[in-house]
């Protein structure tokens, strides 16, 4: 397991450094000062199991913009997720800066422009140089809060097909088996089992992944080792506290970076340490209906950077689920016929989405009236 937290004072840009020597032709000449004046405030990523085999260096900007500079794994470790691990953690990086919006330039003929573009960028521009490569420029959107669908495991069929349909990313309990790569990764919280969780993130290299819920004191040391190990295969762990106490301390005394989860009230679970969703971290909204998913992240000051939503009851009832609460469709071929439930809740899932990204800001309704 390697992570920059274990390495000292300039093994991370010397770690950088080799690997980007292998790459002369792609990044061009790295220096190795420019490294080591990155190392400082975190903008260099190393990724790797017991040895360094990939890094990204980045910088975030005050105007909103993250650029990234360098990102490259060494060849016999490509393929296994590790270029799509050290976006997530750039890309977390971003969030917690600020930024809308990150961007990058590749030479037009490199393989990797394939890669970017599977990421989800899109390119904005081609600077072409007299007497040099033509570089294509790509830039990703970033659109808040991130939303995951972890109702189905397979993204193929039923639940998990309506939900890619609708544009959601996927997430699922790592109970779960799925062969594909998940960008959400939630434990049983009723029934943990560390080892096998531990086991699943390494294998999917997820966005976020939860860390066990923390119900009682002596709980809390047990939680922060295993964040430690998930840490440099993810790109946040979600730490979720439910007593006061694990809420003091991984709040003062854990220095690894991380954001909360919220377990939003629901038959499955909940939580009533309200302090995560109020000191300004990033906080994950863990499950609950749609709409009380709104109702709690409409206020101003509460940093909601992600989400996951599972509930297929009210599709399976014939209704679409919204921030508004559950509705019957507009059009009754929606929930009629065969397979009227995945329709509703792609409907459902388009709702929300549009409410998330294009809504949520300009809406006069105050959710609290339906409460």
């Amino acid at each position: 397991m390697l992570n920059n937290l274990l390495l000292k004072n300039g093994e991370v840009a010397a770690s950088a450094k080799i690997i980007a020597d292998r790459f002369k032709k792609e990044l061009d000449f790295v220096m190795r000062p420019t490294l080591e004046r990155a190392e400082q405030p975190s903008e260099i990523e190393i990724a790797g199991h017991q040895k360094a085999c990939g890094f990204c260096h980045f910088h975030c900007r005050k105007d909103g913009q993250t650029t990234i500079y360098s990102l490259a794994v060494l060849q016999e470790y490509q393929k296994q997720g590790w270029g799509r691990l050290l976006f997530y953690k750039v890309l977390c990086a971003a969030i917690e800066a600020g930024s809308d919006r990150i961007v990058l330039k590749c030479p037009e003929n490199m393989p990797s422009n394939n890669f970017y573009k599977h990421l989800g960028f899109e390119m904005r521009d081609r600077l072409v140089r007299k007497n040099k490569r033509t570089l294509n420029v790509w830039q990703y959107k970033i659109k808040l809060p991130v939303l995951f669908y972890s109702g189905s495991e397979n993204t193929m069929i039923g639940y998990g097909l309506a939900a890619k349909r609708a544009g959601w990313h996927f997430g699922c309990r790592s109970d779960k088996k799925s062969k594909e790569r998940m960008g959400f990764l939630d434990i049983d919280w009723k029934n943990p089992n560390p080892k096998a969780h531990q086991a699943r993130v390494e294998q999917h290299k997820p966005l976020l992944a939860c860390v066990l819920d923390v119900e009682t004191p002596e709980q809390i040391k047990l939680a922060a080792i295993a964040a430690q190990k998930l840490i440099p295969y993810c790109g946040r762990v979600l730490v979720i506290p439910k007593c006061k106490e694990a809420y003091q301390y991984f709040n003062t005394e854990f220095k690894e970076p991380f954001w909360w989860g919220y377990s939003v009230a629901s038959n499955y679970g909940n939580t009533e340490v309200h302090e995560v969703l109020q000191d300004g971290r990033p906080c994950h909204l863990l499950g609950g209906s749609a709409k009380k998913q709104a109702i709690l992240a409409k206020s101003k000051d509460r940093n909601i950077v992600s989400l996951d939503y599972n509930q297929t009851q009210p599709a399976q009832a014939g209704k679409i689920s919204t921030a508004w609460g559950d509705r019957v469709p507009r059009f009754e071929e929606v929930a009629s016929g065969k397979g009227f439930c995945y329709r509703c809740l792609e409907e459902s899932l388009k709702q929300q989405k549009t409410y998330w990204h294009l809504e949520k800001d300009l809406c006069p309704i105050q959710l609290s009236l339906f409460e």
